[in-house]
């Protein structure tokens, strides 16, 4: 199969994934046409053009151009945006639009690039802190093993805006998102207990990628693992804090079971 033959093939693929909500696969090939790199977008860009100019019903043009519009992203964002001002330009619909601009709003040139233990971080320069971020993930990369960050490709830091997460993990690309909570003051009275709750955060991230996680979000087995394995990184980071907090945690867990159980009865003699 010749290198042409090898790219349609991956954005059939692609294309196929999308429309029908397949998104492990639609990753798979995401990467696999990701990892071609420029030799492809010639490619992609002339399929996004001709979805653009079908006759196909809106919600699978957006599907396919949105799709395709994301891989060109990862690739080239110049060129992405080169072509989302010019299928714009041409007239779309207000639907593909609107999604192609939110597209090229993310862009790196937004983000501070550096490397901590071989991993790159990306952290969103919006978030503008009075302290140093890169100083403390420093501190927290060092309680975590090296053979635990293996294959890690990225991590990425980002402002509260927009996010409905406290982070992600993204198999496949084994990239991980953290969200920055807490005030740009580390003397503000909630900084630490913010601190504490973005370190808890990225442990959990990295334990999807330790256990090796698939996709399946909201899986409760998934989760008490990243859980446990943020645990043990927290006992060995904050041992006295640990020590201390855990025979609060049970008590209070231990208090909740009993007010469940109290209410059960209640509802029961009523």
């Amino acid at each position: 199969m010749s290198g042409e033959e090898e790219i349609s093939l991956a954005i059939q693929q692609l294309i196929r994934a999308a429309t029908i909500h397949n998104f492990k696969k639609q990753l798979k090939w995401h990467k696999t046409l990701y990892q071609i790199g420029k030799p492809a977008i010639s490619k992609i860009s002339s399929t996004i053009k001709s979805y653009h100019s079908s006759n196909l019903d809106l919600r699978t043009k957006h599907i396919c151009i949105s799709a395709l519009m994301r891989l060109i992203h990862d690739m080239d964002e110049s060129e992405a945006q080169i072509l989302t001002d010019e299928i714009i330009k041409s007239g779309c619909e207000t639907l593909i639009s609107t999604h192609l601009k939110s597209i090229n709003e993310f862009t790196l040139k937004n983000f501070d690039q550096y490397q901590i233990k071989g991993v790159t971080i990306f952290e969103e320069r919006k978030i503008s802190p009075s302290y140093s971020i890169r100083l403390i993930l420093e501190k927290w990369f060092g309680n975590v093993p090296t053979e635990d960050l293996k294959e890690v490709d990225r991590i990425y830091i980002v402002s509260r805006k927009k996010q409905d997460y406290a982070g992600n993990y993204m198999p496949i690309f084994f990239s991980i998102n953290v969200v920055w909570y807490g005030p740009s003051s580390r003397y503000h009275p909630l900084f630490w207990i913010s601190v504490l709750f973005n370190e808890h955060t990225l442990y959990h991230e990295i334990g999807h990628h330790f256990h090796r996680h698939a996709l399946g979000w909201k899986d409760p087995h998934k989760e008490k693992q990243a859980n446990r394995y943020a645990s043990k990184i927290m006992a060995k980071s904050h041992p006295v804090l640990v020590s201390v907090l855990v025979p609060i945690v049970r008590i209070l867990k231990k208090a909740s079971i009993r007010k469940a159980v109290k209410k059960i009865q209640e509802d029961a003699i009523t």
